[in-house]
């Protein structure tokens, strides 16, 4: 098994495919705003997911959950299920998530295959 020291390696060792990563937003202090999607070619060179993207989106298509209604974790849900529901409309993946140590969302196999190494101790 070899393991992975971030979501884009992940993707990179699997020879290219897409995440759902946390998106952070806010201009004075970050704070999480919902989801974004990020691909990764054959390559292991990150690929636009939206070419119309605003500049602070770095070319990565954005599931806002500032707009949904309930409590954050609830909105966080809701944003993730509507960017699992965009990736397949892509065409891009239509399989069970995981989450990986970073708490982005990968495929699954990709999670057990290349899974994100436990931090060294000192």
């Amino acid at each position: 098994m070899t393991e992975a020291i971030n979501t884009h390696e992940q993707l990179k060792l699997s020879g290219g495919g897409v995440a759902i990563v946390l998106s952070y937003g806010g201009i004075r202090t970050q704070y999480v705003d919902g989801w974004s999607i990020y691909r990764v070619d054959s390559n292991g060179k990150q690929i636009s997911t939206d070419t119309m993207a605003p500049w602070y989106c770095h070319g990565k298509k954005w599931i806002s959950s500032t707009n949904l209604s309930g409590t954050f974790a609830e909105r966080q849900r809701a944003a993730l299920e509507l960017a699992k529901k965009w990736v397949a409309e892509q065409g891009w993946y239509d399989g069970e998530w995981s989450r990986n140590r970073l708490r982005d969302y990968v495929p699954t196999a990709v999670n057990k295959q290349f899974p994100i190494r436990k931090d060294q101790p000192q």
